[in-house]
């Protein structure tokens, strides 16, 4: 959750963990003075604080490397090999997660963070723990990518940052669907260009999840809203979930939102325990969804319809001939489905796709050949697994708006 608490208690610790929250994300504040002792990033008093409130109550860390926050708030030039000569974290090595070295670089930011002699003094310090660059969206200007393209700008990424890490690489974005201009139409083109470059590189992918309403978002957001933007991350692969906002940006004077997980009182809002809710419903089939590997994400269109725009957008066909066991798809309204593989064995994310308050109730069909059962995950409020056995080689079943399953067929 980002951005993270503004107290550092146990209290506010445990608040975060109880909305299913597993990573505790080191993200700054309106402060009104920047210090070692109100700011995380490396080095900093706050960050060791927070590291041992986060192991005493249970949390893994991504620290915030903060290159500038230690410039501004220390007044003197961040050292030539930070990582080793501000490595006081040693007994924090087995929570800390991973690192959160910058949010939204252009083009030439990429040689910046991926400049060799850093992330090698990264490594020489962390090893493989994950080096995390979060990604400006599809949506953003070529003048503020500082890149011809979009294109030209994720290769920019791929082979200056995640080249560095083959083991652990983490491709990471933020693209909020609901906004204070409608529903927007660039959100699946722009998940299946980062999972194409995540693909490329062997890299897990991180999708931040809009938990905040007004200014540049929309006005409302319900538990379905958060449910879609959840499982249309999964569908695309996604295995790490952030959400924007946890705390309030400009708590307690200047509170960017009308509401987020936290509201301006910096207590729990509606947002928080609808986030709590999904997240209890994802991870009880997280470990059978991480042993799959993502190939592909394909979109059907209503019957009937000239087609969802958000869907056309996307580039790879409807085609299951690649598929082992699934044969094919109908739908009485948009669905997205996710292929993925673990060996022989397969599995799909299907989701009922739409604005949650205008979509309809979806009935779907699957076919498959080669298989007599599925075991089903997930689902509106399950957390329970289900075993089905098939009917002519076929599942009916339905998806209220925003709802997703992952399914796994078996012999």
């Amino acid at each position: 959750g980002f951005w993270a608490p503004y107290e550092v208690t146990e209290e506010a610790f445990s608040l975060y963990k109880n909305a299913g929250l597993n990573v505790f994300l080191m993200g700054n504040h309106t402060v009104k003075e920047w210090t070692s002792k109100t700011l995380t990033y490396l080095g900093s008093e706050r960050t060791k604080e927070s590291l041992e409130l986060c192991k005493k109550v249970g949390l893994k860390a991504s620290v915030c490397y903060g290159a500038w926050y230690y410039e501004m708030s220390e007044e003197k030039r961040m050292p030539d090999k930070p990582f080793s000569s501000l490595n006081f974290y040693g007994e924090y090595l087995d929570i800390i997660d991973s690192f959160n070295i910058a949010d939204e670089p252009n083009k030439s930011g990429m040689s910046v963070y991926g400049n060799d002699n850093l992330t090698a003094d990264y490594k020489s310090v962390y090893g493989n723990k994950p080096y995390i660059v979060n990604l400006f969206p599809d949506y953003a200007s070529v003048s503020t990518l500082g890149a011809t393209n979009y294109s030209d700008y994720l290769n920019a990424y791929g082979e200056e940052i995640l080249n560095d890490f083959p083991q652990s690489a983490v491709v990471s974005v933020d693209y909020y669907p609901f906004r204070a201009e409608g529903f927007q139409t660039g959100w699946l083109a722009c998940y299946e260009k980062i999972a194409k470059l995540a693909a490329k590189y062997g890299a897990e992918k991180r999708f931040y999840i809009q938990s905040a309403v007004k200014n540049e978002f929309s006005g409302s957001l319900s538990e379905a809203d958060i449910r879609l933007q959840v499982y249309v991350a999964l569908c695309f692969g996604g295995s790490r979930i952030s959400y924007y906002c946890y705390a309030m940006p400009g708590y307690p004077d200047d509170c960017m939102y009308e509401a987020c997980m936290l509201g301006k009182d910096n207590k729990p809002t509606e947002i928080y325990y609808y986030v709590k809710n999904v997240n209890v419903e994802i991870q009880s089939f997280a470990s059978a969804f991480l042993a799959f590997d993502w190939v592909k994400t394909v979109g059907i269109t209503e019957n009937g319809t000239g087609g969802n725009p958000a869907i056309l957008k996307l580039k790879d066909e409807v085609d299951f001939s690649d598929r082992k066991y699934l044969n094919r798809v109908d739908s009485s309204g948009d669905l997205l489905v996710g292929c993925f593989e673990n060996g022989g064995s397969e599995g799909y994310m299907v989701v009922n796709y739409g604005e949650p308050s205008t979509t309809r109730i979806n009935e779907v069909s699957l076919s498959f050949k080669g298989a007599d059962y599925v075991v089903v995950y997930g689902g509106e409020s399950k957390t329970d697994a289900e075993i089905v056995k098939l009917n002519g080689g076929k599942m009916n079943f339905a998806l209220n708006g925003g709802e997703g399953k992952f399914i796994v067929p078996i012999e």
